[in-house]
């Protein structure tokens, strides 16, 4: 009889599809998560969780999302930055502009880069140039007249060319003041009076074989000339010795001599018409790009979906909390039934040892 109740006993708890095994029972939760970058404020995320899934034998929803931000940066976009520089009355097609250049943006001394360089034609018609000239005369004991005017060339360097222009004097002056300039020589000729004397046109000279003696005679020469009071003689000295021309002796001296005079100088002035030349203005470019910030930030943020464990349905599988309460209930039945056995056991021993000593009273 006991046998029997215990192979009933099991039948019931196969029946009952109580797992031996905590191990085989699926778990209550499940957590999915993903990792993704957003710039969106709000948690309202277009995200790929499913809303049920099905794993180790169990059927779960969803039942939460938790966010967990795991890092953010600025978000930052390119910005372009230009400069023009402007240069005018070029005489070529050649700005010279440097290959860079510093500006303030932003309170930022940026350093930019020489992109590329425009020109644009400008077209000029005739001008005109200031021509001077001058004619130095030099140190003069008269005023010099000079030319009232003066042809002269001008070359224009814009063109290469030269152009001829008659200019009109415009002023005659002195420079550098009056003063005795030592630039005079005079050739005299003496004859030979008698030993004791030289003559020089009627004037007696004394004689003297190393220096001419004129200190008496120098206005006479002088006269002689025909020089003013604006010449000197400072010095004679004989240059050769006594010759004979037609029984008459001779000997030639030499007076160096100096005179009033100024530097004199003859100035002109006028305008010359030139052509027209081919001149340019240019722009120079200058770009460099920088990052600045947009004022939005991109978040990684990490999204674990938590989902729960849900009963059967119409599979004739139990949920884990009611096969533990069958399992529970099954367990309690097993120790009364295993109790009610232990009783009949007792009872039958009791009945047995009350027959075994009725017999032996017999």
């Amino acid at each position: 009889m006991i046998k029997k109740l215990v192979a009933l006993l099991l039948i019931t708890l196969a029946f009952c599809g109580l797992p031996l095994s905590a191990a085989a029972a699926p778990p209550e939760t499940l957590t999915r998560t993903q990792t993704f970058e957003t710039s969106q404020e709000s948690e309202d995320y277009d995200l790929s969780f499913e809303n049920e899934i099905r794993e180790d034998g169990g059927s779960y929803a969803l039942e939460s999302v938790e966010y967990e931000v795991l890092s953010q940066r600025e978000i930052t976009k390119q910005e372009t930055l230009t400069h023009r520089v402007q240069f005018g009355n070029l005489p070529e097609r050649e700005a010279n502009a440097a290959e860079t250049t510093s500006k303030i943006f932003d309170g930022e001394s940026v350093m930019l880069k020489l992109k590329n360089v425009e020109y644009f034609p400008v077209a000029n018609g005739e001008r005109t140039a200031v021509v001077t000239s001058s004619v130095d005369y030099g140190a003069q004991t008269n005023a010099p007249t000079p030319e009232r005017s003066r042809n002269v060339s001008y070359y224009d360097s814009a063109t290469d060319t030269s152009v001829a222009v008659t200019i009109p004097l415009v002023s005659t002056g002195e420079s550098g003041g009056w003063r005795w300039v030592q630039d005079v020589t005079i050739p005299i000729t003496f004859k030979v009076y008698n030993a004791r004397y030289y003559e020089f046109e009627g004037k007696l000279v004394p004689f003297n074989d190393e220096i001419p003696q004129v200190d008496g005679i120098k206005g006479d020469i002088l006269n002689y000339l025909e020089l003013d009071e604006r010449y000197r003689i400072d010095s004679v000295r004989w240059v050769s010795e006594v010759y004979t021309v037609d029984g008459v002796e001779y000997r030639n001296a030499e007076a160096t001599g100096s005179r009033w005079a100024a530097d004199f100088t003859a100035r002109y002035a006028g305008t010359v018409t030139l052509p027209g030349e081919e001149r340019y203005n240019a722009i120079a470019y200058y770009e460099t790009v920088r990052e600045v910030p947009t004022g939005e930030v991109i978040k990684t943020i990490k999204a674990a979906a938590v989902y729960q464990l849900q009963p059967e349905q119409g599979t004739g599988q139990l949920s884990l909390v009611e096969r533990i309460a069958m399992a529970a209930g099954v367990a309690i039945f097993a120790a009364l039934i295993v109790n009610i056995l232990f009783i009949i056991a007792k009872k039958r021993k009791q009945k047995n040892r009350k027959g075994d000593a009725h017999y032996v009273g017999s």
